[in-house]
């Protein structure tokens, strides 16, 4: 085995020194024997005699026409430039070399242009030129069917996109690159792209989803992760559950990042945020001690940045315990003047805020004056979050110094609402299905496990026939028994649907007939009064119309034209201010499905449709059917009002579960106060 791995390693290290050349290509100029180009690779050289000697190298190249050679110097060459920051200086050589890569049609030197341009681009912050070459590695990889190439293009262009400040993009971007690094089983990868998923989701807002999507990166964590992808996730997890208010949560998450992160400027983060969390439960001597602390190390004294974040931060907290100490005023304005010395935008984002809130019932001029900075700081980086806010504040100090609000300001916080809004129902669009495919993938590696486990007991145990046989009778029993309670299951279903069907047949021809023939009686009647006649009849009529009601909802279906039934049930829905949409009769073939389970789907959906019309007060409904083969999806959507988790029973969704569990589908939840409901549901054929 050591053997196998000492010359895996060597075959790597070979192939990477060859940067993906071809055997059968021979390099005229020799760069195992040439004096320049070993000096190029000596890294106790300077960057500018690497530079040199590199020179000299692609000299000797041209001047033999060695096009294998110049794209070797001109490789060493825009990495050189690279990592001296030069990044305009490397540019045409980067182009040199993808132009001459191209020619030759060399795969790897193609890309390798691609990647290089564009990412010197976005140092440059030219990200429109980013983005176009960006796209082109995208085109050229699926021109030769390299999709690690596509998902890095794709990746690529969301980093470019978040950069434009188009988040909504950037999303879209993350997401193709994570499916095609999900299907390629690139753990490492997917959980880098899913934590910067859940940054644009925190960075909208939606504090909820962005924690979703973190949790759905820590699934995919192995023992190949990077440290700094993990950290990132639990910090994500951690900073979204203190704005949700779940300051335990928030505490429990972030001392999960400390307990594996070993960078001491990242653990000093971490500490930061644990002193905020802890002062946000009102426990300010514990968050001053911890900021005190992390404020006199060398690291945080070598930084500006850090130390600014953490002066701002100690500074209101320490306004927060006491109003009235000397020290606040003087560290918020100690991180204003860091932050402002080095350009740190993000940064004073928090500065300001934190000023305006010191200053807001002292001195409202002044607050006033930091809020509309910081308006005009969040305007800069296309922060919607951040402009709703400042304006609040501006709204709020002017009303209280009698001073005018501009109706433009106010359109723009209207605007910027709108953004959030649409841009966060847009990335719940893009990756409602990547989640269900997440979550469904995460039930299929948990049962993976678990027949793993058992695979491994049965090999570590020798069992005797004797056993063996006790065993394989008891197997034997159980699944006998298990299949007789399956096949009685069915039969209850079936008896109590005629039943429904003959109560339904019953209420509608004799208890509905008979109150219509008491209305029309009692209409007729003239020696009722007025007066008394026309509320009797109101009344009678409301019975009439709630017993039909009760006679369609236990009424039958047509199970050889079940999709013409399912649609009819979901479509009586679509009135009174509700919208309904539905594509019931193209995305399951019904014909293949049991009747038994088109049972038990057309009761879960009934079950649904009837708690959305009573509790949901949703004015649009979606119900979307969809076919894998023999697995089947349906995803229920509806934007009422929501409701927590632990009213489900009440609402009658465990008989749902019950319906679905009984085909041996799955069904999720997902719902909250305010954010509607869904709900996602498969089984097979």
């Amino acid at each position: 085995m050591k053997t196998v791995l000492i010359s895996a390693f060597i075959l790597i290290f070979f192939i990477v020194s060859c940067d993906g050349l071809k055997p059968n290509e021979d390099v005229t100029v020799d760069t195992v024997d040439n004096v320049f180009f070993q000096q190029s690779e000596n890294k106790n050289l300077s960057i500018p005699k690497r530079l040199v000697a590199i020179d000299s190298f692609l000299v000797e190249a041209r001047n033999s026409a060695d096009t294998l050679a110049i794209l070797l110097g001109l490789k060493k060459k825009t990495y050189l430039l690279g990592v001296s920051r030069k990044y305009g200086l490397s540019i045409p050589y980067c182009k040199e070399l993808l132009n001459i890569a191209i020619a030759r049609e060399s795969n790897e030197y193609t890309r390798l242009g691609y990647d290089k341009i564009s990412r010197y681009y976005s140092s440059l912050s030219d990200y429109d030129s980013s983005v176009y070459y960006a796209k082109e590695l995208v085109e050229f990889s699926k021109g030769i069917n390299d999709s690690i190439g596509i998902a890095k293009g794709y990746f690529k262009l969301g980093l470019y996109k978040k950069e434009q400040h188009k988040l909504t993009e950037s999303f879209k971007y993350f997401n193709d690159a994570f499916l095609i690094r999900r299907k390629k089983k690139d753990s490492v990868n997917a959980v880098t792209t899913l934590l910067e998923m859940a940054q644009i989701q925190k960075k909208l807002g939606n504090y909820r989803a962005s924690q979703a999507t973190a949790t759905d990166g820590l699934s995919f964590v192995n023992k190949a992760s990077k440290v700094g992808d993990v950290v990132g996730l639990n910090l994500n997890i951690a900073t979204t559950n203190r704005e949700l208010n779940n300051y335990e949560e928030a505490l429990t998450f972030n001392k999960k990042a400390l307990k594996i992160e070993t960078r001491t400027k990242s653990i000093l983060t971490l500490k930061n945020t644990e002193a905020n969390i802890y002062a946000d439960q009102g426990n300010y001597k514990k968050a001053v001690l911890i900021l005190d602390s992390i404020l006199n190390s060398p690291t945080i004294k070598k930084s500006k940045e850090a130390r600014a974040r953490v002066s701002s931060n100690l500074g209101r907290i320490k306004w927060l315990e006491n109003r009235d100490n000397d020290k606040s005023e003087e560290l918020l304005l100690e991180a204003l003047r860091l932050r402002e010395e080095i350009g740190d935008v993000s940064g004073l984002i928090a500065s300001y805020t934190h000023l305006t809130e010191y200053y807001a019932d002292s001195n409202k001029e002044l607050a006033l004056a930091y809020a509309e900075k910081n308006y005009e700081n969040a305007k800069t980086l296309n922060n919607s979050v951040e402009i709703i806010k400042s304006i609040t504040w501006i709204f709020e100090l002017k009303d209280a110094l009698g001073k005018s609000i501009s109706n433009q300001m106010g359109l723009e916080r209207s605007r910027a609402y709108k953004y959030i809004r649409e841009a966060n129902n847009e990335t719940e669009r893009i990756y409602a299905d990547t989640k269900f495919e997440n979550d469904a993938l995460k039930n299929k590696n948990f049962e993976l496990e678990i027949e793993a486990e058992k695979k491994q007991k049965q090999n570590t145990i020798a069992l005797a026939i004797v056993i063996v046989l006790i065993i394989s009778s008891v197997f034997l029993y159980v699944t006998l028994k298990s299949k007789h309670k399956r096949e009685k299951v069915r039969e209850i279903v079936k008896e109590t649907y005629e039943t429904e069907r003959r109560l339904s047949k019953k209420v509608h021809d004799e208890l509905a007939n008979d109150m219509s023939g008491v209305m029309n009686l009692i209409d007729n009647d003239a020696a009722i009064p007025n007066d008394v006649k026309e509320p009797l009849v109101n009344k009678l009529e409301d019975l009439y119309e709630r017993t039909r009601d009760i006679s369609a909802e236990i009424a039958g279906f047509d199970s050889n034209d079940f999709a013409r039934s399912l649609k009819f049930l979901i479509t009586q829905y679509n009135s009174h201010g509700v919208n309904v949409i539905t594509n019931v009769t193209s995305g399951i073939n019904w014909d293949t499905i049991s009747d038994h389970k088109k049972i038990n789907i057309y009761r879960s959906l009934q079950e649904l449709l009837v708690n959305a019309k009573k509790y949901s007060k949703a004015s649009e409904i979606t119900v979307i059917f969809k076919s894998e083969g023999r697995k089947h999806f349906i995803n229920y959507t509806d934007n009422g009002i929501g409701f927590e988790f632990d009213t489900i029973n009440k609402r009658g969704l465990q008989n749902v579960e019950t319906r679905i569990k009984n085909i041996q589908g799955i069904i999720t939840f997902n719902t909250s106060k305010g954010n509607g409901f869904k709900a996602h549901l498969y089984f097979f054929s």
